[in-house]
């Protein structure tokens, strides 16, 4: 059966500071849909994974985005791909961001924080 998130029935959370919501998982659960909307300066902790690799892509609005040091700028229609390892944080522009995260396997336990 197909899992459906309407827009009008989404539930944004905000346990880190910005608002984040999960759009659904795949059947398997191989992979996890994230919505994450974050106002200008807003960011997420530095972290990694050890095995969920995280496909984001920009909606809308800007990002840098530091993977293992290194800032990568991200502008709307823009896609980056972040494999485990690698330590990264997303930083909001001044516009702010709105983008989607894919994350495969699908998990939200596989998160390790370096702060």
């Amino acid at each position: 059966m197909p899992i459906v998130n309407r827009f009008n029935n989404r539930k944004y959370s905000a346990p880190w500071g910005y608002d984040r919501a999960i759009l659904g998982f795949s059947n398997s659960r191989s992979v996890e849909v994230v919505e994450i909307i974050m106002k200008s300066g807003q960011k997420t902790k530095p972290h990694y994974h050890k095995e969920v690799e995280e496909l984001f892509y920009l909606i809308d609005g800007s990002a840098t985005v530091i993977v293992e040091g290194e800032p990568i700028h991200l502008v709307k229609g823009d896609f980056l791909a972040v494999t485990p390892p690698e330590k990264h944080q997303i930083i909001a522009g001044d516009e702010g961001v709105h983008l989607i995260a894919i994350k495969t396997p699908g998990s939200e336990k596989d998160r390790i924080f370096l702060e």
